[in-house]
């Protein structure tokens, strides 16, 4: 429950330009109490006071009767889930009687040496591990490790089942039903911090233990710094049978996955069929050596005194996954003699060339030293657990929308973020936190690692505008920088020439950046795909990183630390340094790109791409280096000739080249001429926002680009694509001042719409290009925020820019705006009543420009005649906020209104779904197509992604249309 220390109606009111008169405070009166009734929930519909009964209604629901076999197709698109930020559970029924819990951790990466391609420099490779190989790819040989599970053979058919997986604790329960009887069902990933487990043996208490306080490291290039486990986390499962579907008569089997190539063999695809690296010589590397099969202990059969699988690991070191039975239920009751209470924990030790042996140690240890503790343990280690997750969720944004569908899957990706990954103050002791492309749920892929080109990036998009807690998630990216800096990773990820002053960051990478040099083929060299070419991922990773900062307002991520932690400042100057390394300027004096390769695309010079990272990082360090060193207490002129180079750079940067009939385009000489999923090119629209929209000319360019590139994918049928373009609507809509149901608004519903019910799996994941993937249903999210919160090229916010057709209710609390700004808003009947801003204690001071959905800043009323307010020439607004500052901004029609009763869930769409469509139950298979069974490519519902997909682009282009057909003659024309 939101609360506030006053409600809104004693507050007093001024309006801009004039004062509030006793008869518009009557008129504000009436109409708040005629006006404001649409706005709040059906009472029968959700309790519209509690978060908790909110995130009910979004739950994901798992209900099925007649058969298995006959009726769910049980496959990662409908398994259920759990997590806490670093091991994960999936429970799934499969061959019609069997229960399957599966186990991953999303640390656990294999640690064997190059050299990488790109990498001559180092040791050549090792022997015993690929005989025939020069080289290798940094995901053949450091890739994420499957891990294996738990499976119980009923015996007998599985007839019916309901599974909820609750958002607000973290926890899945239910029960499903054999011919024989009932089982009872419960699982939860515990999460909390380390302490909470002690005693427990721990290792390398810091990962890094010596950062390099060099801005411009020399590393050896030989040295690697490999994470340890410091504390095993743990999980726990439950199976109770009703006396006449008892443990007795199961099947209990603990099956090992063999570790062989884990990035082809153990992931399914066939090195024979074509599936392999091609290597340097042009070779399909296949000559993975396995590290040997895991080794049991104990007796599956025999819970009580625990049962383990070690693996040693070619490289050294060993990881284990440990379980034993507990003396109680979850619930505190006695164990039950029909059922069983399962705590296990996956441990690792990965140290170079260490003789194995204390990974398995520390997860017998973890898991024993909880048997100890008996039912006590178990329900203090469940309190903090819910605890925790209640936090998370009190410090994370409301939003309710009346499309059902539409909210949960916001939800969904919401509750993965915290349950795949976890950031500075909520990561347990040792781990990493950062989620890769398949979180610590995994699965067969051909992406088992982290991948910069995209997928990181859009992961985390959404924690910078939903709160302080999904905000300290993303945390861990900065880390994994910051680890890979000190360690000098970063400078060996760029050619021995340019390490001096430069830094960069491979395409695909193990949680320590490792994974070869980007190659520097400068003016005339020749590209080709493959491992290495995207020379700007470094600076795409620090625009994350800094929206961070302007999320949190915390200027710790900027600077350097007295331990010599690296800020965004020093590792987005190196990152630029290598692209300033390699301009070439002509007679005209404009200077260019050499030959980079664009995400996906081709290569060429000038690539757009690249252009508009650099444009952006380069604009960045001109604007922070003052801004620090005032902070600081320095005189502006300090590195003032750090600042005169950038500024000079940025003087004489070409813009990206704009074909007349496709927009802009990839290289200084290619159109974007194909169909392809990423938009790499149009990175000067989104997501950097350097084009300003404002002007005629980039406008039109803006939509000619959008439009083609929209075309060109109608029938392409990829998620991000979807979620990409409903951003630039949003862009596009926000520079056009549409109002409430406008065309850009409409298209960004459709192609967010065309992804969530042609592609994404009935859970909320999604499959592409051979594996499971989590950027695409996390952009959801972040294309939803758009719609919501949205800031523009200039600054300035936009309160409700994007509201579709038919959502006349909207309410968000705690959106966060760029300056740490806290959004309330609340649209009732298609009017905006009000909007609160709010600053925390701690921030600097603010001046925010505001553009409310509707109203013109010159109408604006506010209750705090203290609060400097100025409405511009242009319809927005100027507000100035102080630490500890709260104002609420309303019309006078609306003055009345209380935001403290306006912020509960709106009710649904008349005719439509009231909650919890997704999981797997009657309403989602009413709507969505079924997934098809054979699943290591997605098929799901192909024509009709691809009918919405063809739709979303004609909206896109009819809008365009329309807007040019009501603007005739005044500022631009559309020819595509």
């Amino acid at each position: 429950t939101r609360t506030r220390t006053r409600t809104l109606a004693s507050r007093r009111w001024r309006v801009t330009g004039m004062r509030r008169t006793a008869a518009a405070a009557a008129l504000a009166a009436l109409g708040a109490a005629l006006s404001l009734r649409r706005c709040l929930a059906d009472p029968a519909y959700v309790d519209a006071s509690a978060y908790e009964a909110h995130l009910r209604s979004q739950d994901l629901v798992y209900a099925w009767e007649g058969g298995v076999s006959k009726d769910f197709p049980w496959i990662f698109g409908t398994n259920a889930y759990v997590g806490n930020g670093f091991l994960g559970l999936q429970i799934s029924v499969k061959n019609g009687d069997e229960l399957t819990v599966e186990f991953g951790r999303a640390d656990l990466y294999d640690h064997r040496e190059g050299p990488f391609p790109g990498q001559d420099e180092l040791d050549t490779v090792d022997d015993t591990l690929h005989p025939n190989s020069e080289s290798v790819p940094v995901y053949y040989a450091r890739p994420r490790l499957p891990l294996g599970n738990f499976t119980v053979g009923f015996g007998a058919p599985v007839q019916a089942g309901h599974l909820r997986l609750a958002y607000f604790t973290g926890e899945l329960s239910g029960w499903v039903s054999t011919t024989r009887g009932n089982v009872t069902i419960q699982a939860t990933v515990p999460l909390l911090r380390a302490e909470i487990l002690t005693p427990i043996p721990t290792l390398n208490p810091n990962p890094n233990p010596n950062p390099n306080p060099n801005p411009n490291p020399n590393p050896n290039p030989n040295a690697k710094v490999f994470l340890t486990d410091t504390a095993p986390g743990v999980f726990a499962f439950e199976l109770l049978g009703d006396g006449k579907e008892t443990y007795e008569l199961w099947d209990v089997s603990l099956n090992d996955l063999v570790v062989e190539s884990p990035y082809y063999h153990a992931w399914g695809c066939d090195l024979n069929s074509g599936c392999g690296y091609p290597g340097p010589s042009g070779t399909v590397v296949d000559d993975y050596v396995q590290s040997p099969p895991g080794v049991y202990r104990g007796d599956v059969s025999d819970l009580k005194n625990g049962v383990s699988i070690d693996h040693p690991l070619l490289a050294g070191g060993d990881f284990a996954l440990a379980l034993r039975s507990m003396p109680g239920t979850l619930d505190g009751a006695p164990a039950q003699s029909s059922g069983v209470t399962v705590v296990g924990t996956v441990a690792m030790d990965l140290v170079k060339d260490a003789p194995g042996g204390n990974a398995v140690a520390m997860a017998e240890d973890a898991v024993r030293s909880l048997q100890d503790g008996g039912a006590a343990a178990l329900a203090a280690l469940r309190a903090a657990h819910r605890a925790a997750w209640a936090s998370f969720w009190k410090a994370t944004a409301f939003v309710s929308i009346p499309d059902k569908i539409f909210e949960g899957a916001y939800y969904n990706q919401m509750y993965k973020l915290r349950a795949a990954g976890a950031g500075e103050g909520t990561m347990v002791d040792g781990s990493v936190g950062l989620i890769d492309l398949m979180g610590p749920w995994p699965q067969r892929s051909v992406w088992p690692g982290v991948w910069w080109d995209l997928n990181t990036q859009l992961t985390y998009w959404p924690a910078y505008r939903a709160g302080s807690a999904p905000l300290d998630v993303a945390t861990a990216m900065v880390r994994v920088l910051r680890n890979a800096y000190a360690s000098g990773q970063l400078s060996l990820n760029v050619p021995e020439a340019y390490r001096s002053d430069s830094l960069g960051l491979g395409t695909q990478t193990p949680l320590d950046c490792s994974g070869g040099a980007i190659p520097i083929k400068g003016w005339g060299g020749v590209w080709e795909p493959g491992h290495g070419t995207n020379t700007g991922n470094l600076l795409w990773a620090c625009h994350s990183w800094y929206l961070q900062f302007l999320a949190s307002q915390d200027y710790s991520l900027l600077e350097d630390g007295p331990d010599g932690t690296a800020g965004l400042v020093t590792i987005l100057e190196g990152a630029a340094n290598l692209f300033l390394n390699t301009l070439a300027e002509d007679d005209a004096g404009r200077c260019h790109i050499p030959s980079t390769f664009s995400p996906e695309l081709y290569a060429g010079e000038d690539a757009s791409f690249d252009l508009s990272l650099l444009r952006w990082g380069l604009r960045t360090l001109v604007d922070l280096t003052p801004t620090l060193a005032a902070r600081r207490g320095l005189r502006p002129s300090v590195r003032a000739e750090a600042v005169e180079r950038w500024q000079d750079a940025l003087d004489c940067l070409v813009e990206p080249a704009v074909d007349p009939a496709t927009g802009i385009m990839v290289t200084g000489d290619a159109t974007f001429d194909a169909p392809h999923r990423h938009y790499s090119h149009l990175f000067s629209l989104h997501p950097l926002k350097l084009m300003d929209l404002a002007n005629a000319t980039q406008r039109e360019i803006a939509l000619r680009s959008v439009n083609h590139f929209a075309a060109m994918n109608a029938n392409v049928t990829n998620g991000y694509t979807a979620t990409g373009l409903a951003s630039m609507s949003v862009q596009l809509g926000a520079a056009l001042g549409e109002g409430v149901g406008g065309a850009y608004a409409d298209a960004a519903l459709g192609n967010i719409t065309s992804f969530m019910l042609g592609l994404m799996y009935w859970n909320g994941m999604y499959r592409e290009g051979g594996g499971p993937v989590m950027e695409s249903p996390m952009s959801v999210a972040a294309a939803t925020q758009d719609m919501l919160l949205f800031t523009d090229h200039a600054g300035t916010v936009h309160v409700l820019p994007a509201v579709p057709s038919g959502w006349s209710d909207v309410i968000v609390d705690g959106l966060r705006a760029d300056g740490g700004v806290d959004v309330t808003a609340a649209l009732c009947g298609g009017a905006l009543v009000a909007v609160e801003l709010r600053l925390d204690i701690g921030k600097d001071p603010i001046k925010l420009r505001l553009r409310l959905q509707g109203i013109p800043g010159e109408a604006v009323v506010t209750d705090d005649p203290s609060v400097p307010l100025e409405a511009l020439d242009d319809g927005s607004l100027e507000v100035g906020l102080e630490a500890g500052q709260r104002v609420v901004l309303t019309t006078a029609e609306h003055a009345g209104a209380d935001l403290d009763e306006l912020v509960a869930p709106v009710a649904p769409l008349e005719g439509t779904v009231a909650g919890n469509f997704w999981g797997f139950n009657d309403v989602t298979r009413s709507v969505k197509p079924a997934p098809e069974p054979e699943l290591f490519s997605l098929q799901v519902g192909r024509d009709m992604a691809a009918a919405a997909a063809a739709a979303a682009a004609a909206r896109i282009r009819a809008a365009a249309r329309r807007t040019a057909a009501s603007r005739a003659g005044q500022d631009h024309s559309l020819q595509a």
